[in-house]
């Protein structure tokens, strides 16, 4: 009785410290718990705990024991491994992930963790078929709308990524913010530019945005659509604050400098982007 009640104080306040996001005292409390008993379900959050602290090799031992010894019963242990392996292995972070579908067991969260695995695989097909298995557990999901319209967009398949990203925003109940960027860019496709500039200034005041991407197509908008020349090269420099590496960026500065009548700037902008990337000189002699 005297172990269960330690047990049960250094677990509550091992949450306590959780909730406050102070990682490393909740993982003492954690450990301090783990003297006198463990129960599988508050090993996982230790594990959860290790792995944001970039400590989750501490406990990869104690995982695969669970996993051999439990794994027909639950998926837990497998699903941590691919949590700690994704940032030393990622093909064996995947294996993982993989065996928890091969046991039978169907989660949303491994079907979006599968997706995004092959997403940074650079595997578009199965990225897709994981996401659309998530979408086939709950096709109202937030998260399962999002993933398709993320993918689409990127495959620049508008027409695919425009239900799904509305989906996504409207049963949100229009308050996830990754969610304005991606209906901001297909409404961008449809030529609704008052629409789209809306969702692209709700986005610009979130954290959670690209900044990049954001600002890159912001221009883009004012430049193509609104024909605002001024407010493209200004969102065009935005970009170029944050990655000045990228030479369509320079380019389309230099197009829209031209636009605008100002043949020097537009000069310099060409000759940088052929610099960061030989390809765009053939887009020049057009």
């Amino acid at each position: 009785m005297f172990h269960k009640f330690l047990y049960k104080h250094y677990i509550k306040k091992a949450r306590i410290y959780l909730y406050k996001n102070d990682l490393a005292k909740a993982a003492f409390y954690y450990e301090k718990a783990f003297i006198h008993m463990r129960l599988l379900n508050d090993f996982f959050d230790y594990c959860e705990v290790l792995n944001r602290l970039d400590r989750g090799k501490e406990v990869l031992c104690d995982l695969e024991e669970i996993d051999n010894q439990y794994g027909d019963k639950t998926w837990g242990a497998s699903y941590f491994l691919a949590r700690i392996y994704e940032k030393i292995d990622i093909q064996k972070c995947k294996s993982y992930l993989l065996s928890i579908l091969d046991r039978g067991f169907k989660d949303a969260s491994v079907y979006y963790y599968l997706s995004n695995v092959y997403m940074y695989l650079n595997d578009d097909e199965n990225e897709l078929k994981y996401a659309l298995m998530l979408y086939d557990l709950d096709k109202e999901s937030v998260d399962a709308n999002y993933k398709l319209a993320s993918i689409y967009v990127y495959l620049e398949d508008y027409d695919k990524a425009y239900p799904y990203a509305l989906k996504a925003y409207e049963n949100s109940n229009r308050s996830y913010e990754l969610t304005y960027f991606l209906l901001a860019r297909c409404y961008q496709h449809q030529h609704k530019k008052n629409d789209a500039l809306d969702l692209y200034k709700k986005a610009e005041v979130c954290d959670a945005c690209n900044k990049y991407l954001l600002y890159y197509n912001m221009a883009l908008l004012y430049g193509d659509e609104f024909l605002d020349f001024s407010k493209a090269i200004e969102y065009c420099r935005k970009a170029i604050s944050i990655d000045s590496k990228d030479g369509s960026c320079w380019y389309n500065l230099g197009c829209f400098y031209a636009e605008d009548g100002n043949l020097k700037d537009a000069y310099e902008c060409f000759f940088i982007a052929i610099g960061l990337d030989n390809n765009l000189y053939d887009f020049l002699l057009k």
